[in-house]
């Protein structure tokens, strides 16, 4: 029996593409609610060239935390809006946050995060952007069985992709309603078509 090794690989003569070269950083112009304390971006997503949009929060003048997007348009980057957290968002102290996005083209993305509701429990939050408009967020609807007690943390979404016009899914985590001692971590998976969540 032979053996035939077969390698493959550049020849080195050829020369390899320099890389991408990154402009200076910028700073965002905030939200007309914003308080310009503080600020941050913790996700963002590119359709093309010099097209991007990118989520994160901001304190606004009461000094509360507030979820936003901001758009790059032909390498411009426009002032972020705030999104809209759901009715129920607790009254006295409103937070919510932005966390991952992802677009498919040109004002079609979706995003998730996470808001402080009415009775003090953090809950996870979806929207989109269908046409070039943000909608309000809404709250991701769980399982009978997740956990209904004030947690901080215990039901969230961590990742979201969208592959087509409105097209997305995005995945996460929840707990169980069930003894404090015995809490059982479950995976979540919800999907979008044109932009609305089923």
């Amino acid at each position: 029996m032979s053996l035939l090794v077969v390698a493959v690989g550049l020849a080195p003569t050829r020369a390899f593409a320099a890389p991408p070269a990154w402009s200076a950083g910028e700073t965002i112009a905030l939200p007309a609610q914003a308080s310009g304390v503080s600020s941050s971006l913790s996700s963002v997503s590119c359709y093309g060239a010099a097209n991007c949009s990118a989520v994160g929060t901001f304190l606004n003048g009461s000094g509360i935390r507030r979820p936003m997007v901001v758009a790059d348009r032909g390498g411009v980057w426009g002032r972020a809006v705030e999104i809209q957290l759901p009715s129920n968002a607790d009254s006295y102290n409103p937070i919510g946050r932005l966390s991952s996005i992802s677009c498919s083209a040109p004002g079609w993305c979706a995003a998730i995060g996470a808001y402080e509701e009415s009775a003090g429990r953090e809950r996870p939050i979806l929207v989109s952007e269908r046409a070039g408009v943000w909608g309000a967020a809404s709250e991701l609807q769980l399982p009978n069985v997740a956990e209904s007690v004030e947690n901080v943390n215990v039901n969230l979404l961590h990742s979201i992709s969208c592959s087509g016009t409105g097209s997305c899914t995005a995945v996460g985590s929840y707990i169980e309603a069930i003894p404090a001692e015995n809490d059982i971590r479950e995976a979540i998976v919800v999907s979008a078509q044109d932009g609305v969540w089923e």
